[in-house]
C-alpha cells in the first residue's frame, strides 16, 4: 500500500494541488472496508490483503498493535496508521509497533474554506492526548520508525514523534541529531519541568502544549516560525525567551500562560498576527527590538519594553534560574561557559 500524503507547511501550494490531493486521498480509502476488532479500528484493502489502523481506535492498558489480523476469515497485514490514530486514548499506558507498518498516513493541510477534512499535515503522534501513555516501544526491523527510552522518532532518529504524556521524567533535551518536531510531539506531559530542544532543529509543530509544570524551556536558534498553541496552558512558565531567528507566530500561541517575562529577539518584515497574544495575561512584560516595538503594541495590550532593558535587568531572573543560566552581553541564553570572554551568570558579570 505505502501511502503517504504530506506537505510540509511552509510549502506554498496552490489550491488546485491540494484539491488534486485530496481526491487522490479520497480515491484511495473508496473501496477499503472500516472495520473494527478488538478495540481498533480499521480500513481493509481486500485486493492486496493488507489493512492500516484508522483515527480514534481506544485501548486500555498496554498494547501491542498485531502484524496482522482476520476478518471473515481472511488474513490482513497491518501496514499502516493514520496520524491520528489513538488521539483521546486517554487510557492507553505501553505501546508495542511492529516491524509491518511502514507507513503513516496524514491529510493535507489547507485554508480553503471549501475543502473539508483540514488537518495539520505534521501530526506525526499517532497518540496524541494519550495522557496515561508511559513509553512506546518499537520493533527494531521497523522499516520508518525507532524508539529510545520509550520515545518515538523516525527510524533514523531525526524526527521526533512522540514523547508520551504519560512519561514521568522532569527533563527532557531533545537529541542533537533531531532536525524535526511534529505536531503534538511534546503535548500534555505533567511531569515535564525542562524541555532543551538543540539548535539542530528547524522546525517543530509544536513545543509543550499543556505541559503544565514546564518552567524552563530553551529553544533551537535555527526555527523560524512558533505554531499556534505552543505554549498553551504551560502555566508554570515564567520566562521565556524567543530566539532572534523566529520571524513569525502562530494564533493564540501564548494562550492561557502567566509568563512573567517574554524575549522575543527577532524581527517581523511581514508584521504580526493580531490573534498571535490572544488569551495571554497582559500583565507579561514584552522585550523586543527598538525596531518592533510600534509593531507588537498594536497586537498586544500590556507592556512592550525595548530589549536592552531587559538585558540591564538580567539579575531579576529568579536565583534557580539564573544559576543554570548563562547568557552573552546580548541577553541570550548561552548552552555552556565559553572558555574565554565576558558572560553573564547568577546576575553577575563573568570574566575569562
Amino acid at each position: 500500500m505505502n501511502i503517504y500524503v504530506y506537505m510540509a507547511t511552509n510549502v506554498i501550494v496552490s489550491k488546485k494541488l491540494i484539491t488534486f490531493c485530496l481526491c487522490i486521498f479520497s480515491l484511495i480509502y473508496a473501496d477499503a472496508q472500516n472495520v473494527t476488532i478488538n478495540g481498533i479500528r480499521y480500513y481493509l484493502y481486500p485486493e492486496t490483503h493488507e489493512t492500516a489502523i484508522n483515527n480514534r481506535s481506544t485501548w486500555v492498558g498496554e498494547l501491542e498493535i498485531p502484524s496482522e489480523i482476520e476478518h471473515n476469515g481472511e488474513k490482513y497485514f497491518v501496514v499502516g496508521m493514520k496520524s491520528n490514530a489513538f488521539d483521546d486514548c486517554t487510557e492507553l499506558t505501553k505501546v508495542k509497533i511492529p516491524k509491518t507498518i511502514n507507513t503513516i498516513i496524514h491529510r493535507v493541510l489547507t485554508d480553503d474554506p471549501n475543502v473539508s477534512g483540514q488537518t495539520s499535515p505534521d501530526a506525526m503522534n499517532p497518540f496524541y492526548r494519550c495522557t496515561a501513555l508511559e513509553s512506546v516501544e518499537v520493533d527494531e526491523d521497523n522499516p520508518i520508525m525507532s524508539s529510545e527510552g520509550g520515545i518515538l522518532y523516525s527510524k533514523d532518529k531525526t524526527q521526533l514523534y512522540c514523547y508520551p504524556a504519560g512519561m514521568q521524567q522532569e527533563e527532557y533535551a531533545i537529541p542533537e541529531n533531531i532536525t524535526w518536531i511534529g505536531c503534538g510531539a511534546i503535548a500534555d506531559n505533567h511531569y515535564i519541568s525542562s524541555l532543551i530542544m538543540p539548535n539542530s532543529v528547524t522546525y517543530c509543530g509544536s513545543i509543550c502544549e499543556n505541559c503544565v509544570n514546564i518552567k524552563s524551556i530553551k529553544l533551537s536558534e535555527n526555527i523560524t516560525y512558533i505554531p499556534a498553541y505552543s505554549f498553551d496552558k504551560c502555566e508554570s512558565l515564567k520566562v521565556l525567551d524567543i530566539p532572534e531567528s523566529v520571524q513569525d507566530f502562530g494564533e493564540s500561541v501564548f494562550r492561557w500562560t502567566h509568563l512573567e517575562k517574554l524575549v522575543i529577539r527577532g524581527t517581523f518584515p511581514n508584521g504580526l498576527r493580531k490573534d498571535t497574544f490572544y488569551f495571554m495575561d497582559d500583565a507579561t512584560i514584552l522585550y523586543v527590538q527598538q525596531s518592533e516595538i510600534e509593531k507588537f503594541k498594536k497586537v498586544f495590550s500590556g507592556t512592550v519594553l525595548p530589549l536592552e532593558e531587559y538585558v540591564s535587568n538580567i539579575n531579576h531572573i529568579t536565583s534557580n534560574q539564573a544559576t543554570k543560566t548563562i547568557y552573552d552581553l546580548q541577553g541570550r541564553r548561552l548552552s555552556e561557559k565559553p572558555a574565554k570572554g565576558i558572560y553573564i551568570q547568577n546576575g553577575k558579570k563573568i570574566v575569562k
